[in-house]
């Protein structure tokens, strides 16, 4: 293929745009924030399944509490029933002294009872704590993720406008060069991680970082500098400078 010396100098400016976009492209790709949101973004969803348990813990314990003070309240009034048929002396001296009696079974199954709704408190308290907690790491978890959305969108709004641009300064430098060159060129980057055009510098492709050996080398001083040049090894186009 023939080229003037012209269009394929410009096609190191071309690939310089296209390798800058890769890169920007490849930042876009990987930014750090990304894979902090997505640890972050995990770590909530435990948090969220870890806080659905405790607090399934917490109505449970909420509903055994409510059925211990009913189970006070319910001896209590028969105490206060029965305290109050003592005061008025109301019955036989039998049944007095069997009311007396209930008193005091009711009065240490109050105790008992009483206890229980102790031993249930101090369990509520320490799974309130537990949510507490769990709460506390959530909305710490939530602020940071808020945070890192936040640089995720500043850095990739800027990546993309970076691309946005080399893009468009990218497309004004291809045509200026001829159709044919540009299809070869576009045609071997597709197939060559993005480089169609390296430099031959020093004997050197800077495509594939290999020498070139003697022969080639004095094989290609003697092509006219309209001929396009191909690198034996990588095939990319070589531009003499």
């Amino acid at each position: 293929m023939k080229a003037t010396k012209e269009h394929q100098l410009l096609l190191l400016s071309l690939q310089a745009f296209d390798s800058k976009i890769n890169q920007l492209r490849t930042q876009l790709i990987n930014l750090p924030e990304v894979k902090e949101l997505e640890t972050i973004t995990k770590k909530l969803t435990d948090f969220g399944e870890n806080l659905k348990s405790i607090q399934g813990e917490e109505d449970a314990i909420n509903q055994e509490l409510k059925r211990s003070e009913n189970d006070v309240e319910l001896v209590e009034t028969r105490i206060q029933r029965d305290e109050k048929r003592l005061a008025s002396g109301t019955g036989t001296a039998k049944e007095l002294e069997q009311t007396q009696h209930e008193l005091e079974t009711l009065h240490k199954r109050k105790s008992e009872l009483e206890e229980v709704e102790l031993e249930i408190m101090v369990r509520k308290e320490e799974i309130d704590q537990r949510l507490k907690i769990q709460n506390s790491e959530i909305e710490k978890l939530s602020k940071a993720k808020a945070d890192l959305e936040a640089s995720v969108s500043t850095k990739s709004s800027q990546l993309n406008d970076q691309i946005s641009k080399a893009t468009e300064e990218r497309n004004e430098s291809i045509k200026n060069i001829s159709v044919d060159l540009a299809n070869l060129y576009e045609k071997i980057r597709t197939n060559s991680s993005g480089v169609g055009a390296a430099r031959l510098f020093d004997g050197k492709c800077e495509g594939c970082n290999l020498t070139l050996n003697a022969v080639e080398i004095t094989r290609i001083k003697g092509l006219p500098e309209d001929e396009v040049v191909r690198c034996e090894e990588c095939n990319r186009i070589l531009v003499r400078v």
